[in-house]
């Protein structure tokens, strides 16, 4: 799956992306990754993954979520 990264302007996303998933007495056809949603501004594009906040303070600082590239699979920009 091919995504295209924007750059990284703090501008406000919808990163869709699989997460993985544990499975107990289920059966294995039932097994898949968990589809995520998060929506946050983009703040770094790196080789091999991006970061998204949620919350960004005026010091600098800020909440971060780290996806590898790898598990996005589309990026929308709001």
């Amino acid at each position: 799956m091919r995504v295209k990264f924007p750059k990284a302007n703090k501008q406000l996303i919808q990163c869709s992306w699989l997460d993985a998933a544990g499975y107990i007495g289920s059966n294995q056809e039932e097994a898949k990754p968990a589809a995520c949603n998060t929506v946050g501004w983009l703040v770094s594009v790196n080789s091999d993954h991006i970061v998204l906040s949620s919350s960004l303070y005026e010091d600098g600082s800020g909440d971060w979520t780290v996806l590898p590239k790898g598990m996005i699979t589309a990026i929308k920009e709001l």
